[in-house]
């Protein structure tokens, strides 16, 4: 029989009101799979639901990974019924997902979950998700964080309240109440209140990341010390209460010195360098986090790589991260952006005549032709070329990259692939996709806002000039 006074709802109860997890009156979501962990999350919130005055709403996502997982849907949706708790459900197909997104399973599924779950919320009008991750899980991601590499912000492990993913949906939050609670404490719990759950018999196939390390590597672990459980879920407790000090600090700085528009955040190098090395990479993984990249998928490598190229001055550096993050700097400026495949742009034509102007993109280009005086040549500003007309076969076309582009670029003699100059001109990746490229019958005579080409440069002996501007 269940009870209030139970040990395990005590405790819960006691860490949710310690932590300040949920506030009384507040409407939730519970995450229940039907397994064990969540099965008890549902029972011990029933059992003090009634003294913290919470609406509690039951969301469970089908996976569609196994046979028999209807019945999981089942399942719950029964208990919720006999408890008296509102039940949603849905469905996804976790392999096309993973397939089409060249994602893991594991990680598919989980984006999934957590999509299904911030939908449920907002539908049931909460703003917390509670989720049932216990002692052990958060053991385990704290060995899986430091194996891969991790950071400060992946070795502190799940926290026990959070935001959920990027942009909207970090409006509403995660929440771990199940997080000092030991998973045999919660079969102990099972079994004294007579509480059923369904087995999902792909926990126990080795084939996944994560149950690899709870049948083979924690085992080991606690044979060489039975609290090694405890230990590293308190290891991460510890760390966790710095990186909230660092990350209120680092939240002040960001506001003051980053520099934000759609799809990009710079700072100013000369102040960032001066920062202490903490806020540098708390400013590092918040640039990422804001641009809708995972902290998830960094780890401390990535970190190294910026901070050296950071401190290489006079060095300019274009790095490439995971999710789309890029991160560029030159002498004044520390750029982070995120890449979004380009839009497919037609292409338009410059017909040999004086004057004129054709649209491409979201630009619009102006050309016009005329006779070379005798005065000094202008070198041009930045978007506006001056090309020997008379070295040009009309029309010229304005295009995107093709692959297998060259040309000879301004000052040179042999023809470089145009994938190269972009790199080394440290081009944007998320530029390079839109950049209009300039080309005659022939060949290509502009990188547009980049570089002439050689073959078209105004000379001494040019007499008909062209000029073309951005």
């Amino acid at each position: 029989m269940m009870t209030a006074q139970d040990p395990l709802s005590s405790h819960v109860l006691q860490e949710i009101k310690t932590r300040k997890l949920l506030l009384p009156g507040e409407k939730i979501v519970l995450a229940v799979s039907g397994g064990p962990d969540s099965m008890a999350l549902l029972h011990a919130f029933c059992t003090f639901r009634t003294a913290l005055h919470l609406n509690l709403t039951v969301a469970h996502l089908d996976h569609c990974l196994r046979k028999g997982s209807k019945q999981d849907a089942e399942f719950v949706k029964s208990a919720c019924r006999v408890l008296n708790v509102p039940f949603v459900s849905g469905r996804a197909d976790v392999r096309r997902f993973a397939r089409t997104r060249k994602l893991s399973i594991e990680d598919a599924a989980r984006r999934l979950r957590y999509r299904f779950l911030v939908k449920a919320a907002k539908k049931a009008g909460a703003r917390k998700i509670v989720t049932a991750h216990t002692q052990d899980d958060q053991a385990e991601t704290v060995v899986l964080q430091l194996v891969r590499g991790a950071g400060l912000s992946g070795a502190s492990g799940m926290d026990w309240s959070g935001p959920v993913g990027t942009g909207q949906s970090r409006a509403v939050r995660l929440v771990r109440p199940f997080l000092s609670t030991p998973r045999a404490e919660i079969l102990k719990f099972l079994r004294r209140c007579r509480i059923r759950f369904r087995e999902d018999p792909t926990n126990s196939s080795r084939r996944f990341k994560r149950n690899r390390l709870r049948h083979d590597v924690m085992p080991l672990l606690k044979r060489l010390n039975p609290r090694a459980v405890k230990h590293l879920a308190t290891f991460a407790e510890i760390l966790s209460t710095g990186k909230e000090y660092i990350d209120r600090v680092t939240e002040g700085v960001f506001t003051r010195l980053a520099h934000e528009r759609p799809g990009r955040c710079q700072f100013q190098r000369s102040e960032f360098i001066k920062l202490p090395r903490a806020i540098q990479q708390g400013l590092f993984r918040q640039a990422v986090a804001r641009l809708g990249g995972e902290e998830a998928s960094l780890n401390f490598r990535h970190w190294q790589l910026f901070h050296q190229a950071l401190y290489k001055e006079g060095v300019p550096a274009l790095l490439h991260f995971p999710r789309s993050i890029e991160v560029g700097l030159d002498d004044r400026v520390v750029s982070f952006s995120k890449t979004r495949p380009a839009k497919k742009i037609r292409s338009v034509s410059i017909p040999k005549v004086r004057s004129g102007e054709v649209a491409f993109a979201d630009r619009t280009i102006t050309f016009n032709m005329f006779p070379r005086t005798r005065r000094l040549f202008p070198r041009g500003r930045a978007g506006e070329a001056w090309l020997d007309a008379e070295r040009v076969w009309f029309p010229i076309q304005v295009r995107t990259r093709r692959p297998g582009d060259r040309f000879i670029p301004l000052g040179m003699r042999q023809s470089k692939k145009l994938q190269d100059f972009l790199v080394d001109e440290k081009v944007p990746r998320s530029e390079r996709d839109s950049l209009p490229i300039f080309q005659d019958r022939r060949q290509i005579v502009w990188v547009g806002g980049k570089r002439l080409a050689d073959s078209v440069k105004i000379t001494p002996q040019t007499r008909q000039v062209l000029r073309i501007s951005l």
